[in-house]
């Protein structure tokens, strides 16, 4: 592989499961990780930067292993590389941190080689890596994403909702571990609650792409993972019914959380939806941001510095 000169990949967070969709459906956002490489001729990998206040570690960062597996895919050794990322993806809250590094890392590798794979060859590894698609798979490609595993290989269609969706974002200032989150949820389910989620799906990208606020409000509910996974989520029930009352159409947990999520039309409703979820934490023992996002419609990319 040939010395490159710098560069910088730009990787958008994530929102996942959208309700009903677990491990399926997944939304891009206006939230990024910006990571600026430069291979190095002979030193161990370097890692600059941190996320959520804590400093990273090379050995730690998904990014590395990640960029390693798509050198050997095209049967290339892997320089070490020096890594700066500037990010405002939040880790452990429900955002897709570390589909976002895996993203970076195979889109890395990708470009060193001059581009030898697809989106979709770097899919199935990213999948497999991160051992489900709903958030690599908007990070990749951007927009609305809904991705299935099939014996042939896994099947992407990507979605664009309406504009003026806004997802208004609860981001408190504690963590779950996505292993945890999913020890929290059944082994088994009744099968009345896999067709109540199965009937659901379609009528959700529906609602987000035609921007229909009361559909939405109708068809984005869960009872496969968000029951269980709410018990971990402080103060579930009170931010979701400040949400839903403040003019929110939906709310969920991003995710395996503790991130919640509330989907609004339109910045003047969005803006009073955040005010109404950051007054319902008032007095809880953690501190918590909310933030006002875009679905973006781009994935991963060469960004200019």
């Amino acid at each position: 592989m040939e010395p490159s000169p710098r560069f910088i990949i730009r990787v958008p967070g994530s929102t996942s499961n959208l309700g009903p969709g677990f491990d399926t459906l997944g939304l891009a956002l206006t939230l990024y990780n910006d990571f600026t490489i430069e291979p190095l001729a002979e030193a161990p990998d370097q890692l600059t930067g941190e996320a959520g206040g804590v400093a990273l570690r090379a050995q730690d960062c998904p990014f590395f292993p990640m960029f390693e597996a798509v050198c050997r895919l095209a049967d290339a050794p892997a320089p070490a590389l020096a890594v700066t990322l500037q990010g405002n993806v939040p880790l452990g809250v429900g955002l897709g941190w570390s589909a976002v590094a895996r993203v970076a890392g195979a889109m890395a590798a990708n470009h060193l080689l001059a581009y030898p794979f697809t989106k979709e060859a770097l899919l199935t590894a990213l999948a497999a890596a991160e051992g489900h698609p709903d958030n690599v798979t908007p990070s990749l490609y951007g927009g609305l994403t809904a991705t299935v595993q099939t014996k042939k290989g896994l099947i992407v269609h990507v979605y664009q909702p309406a504009a003026l969706w806004r997802v208004v974002l609860f981001v408190p200032d504690y963590t779950i571990a996505t292993d945890k989150a999913r020890k929290a949820l059944p082994k088994q389910v009744r099968l009345s609650d896999a067709v109540f989620n199965l009937s659901r799906m379609p009528f959700v990208i529906d609602a987000l792409v035609a921007g229909d606020a009361a559909e939405l409000g109708r068809v984005l509910e869960d009872r496969l993972h968000e029951p269980y996974r709410a018990e971990n989520v402080k103060r579930h029930g009170k931010l979701t019914r400040a949400a839903k009352e403040a003019g929110a159409a939906a709310t969920f947990i991003s995710g395996a959380g503790p991130a919640l999520a509330a989907f609004c039309l339109g910045d003047e409703l969005a803006e009073r939806v955040r005010q109404a979820m950051l007054a319902a934490a008032e007095g809880a023992k953690f501190h918590a941001e909310a933030m006002v996002l875009e679905p973006e419609s781009q994935g991963a990319r060469l960004a200019e510095e």
